[in-house]
């Protein structure tokens, strides 16, 4: 017998910075970022393949952020030694 289970929607949605931020040579950082759509409950958030590509020597962590809230921290590492500038309109 197979019993049945509640049906989950799955859903996506882009992150951008809310605001320009600079992240200091070989630092760690917490930068705002808003979703582009809302949604619900809990989300696993991590960083598009392309970031690396487009920000050299800058990571951002893997994070399960609660996707209800309007601004949602992003943590990001600068690995460089001179300091970076995220642009909201770039990330």
């Amino acid at each position: 017998m197979v019993a049945d289970q509640e049906r989950e929607e799955y859903s996506c949605s882009r992150v951008k910075l809310a605001d320009n931020a600079v992240v200091p040579s070989n630092s760690e950082a917490i930068v705002k970022g808003v979703l582009e759509k809302k949604l619900q409950g809990s989300a696993i958030m991590e960083m598009l393949p392309e970031f690396p590509h487009k920000h050299s020597e800058m990571l951002s962590a893997i994070a399960v952020v609660d996707a209800s809230i309007t601004t949602i921290p992003i943590r990001v590492v600068n690995l460089s030694n001179t300091p970076k500038t995220l642009y909201k309109v770039n990330v």
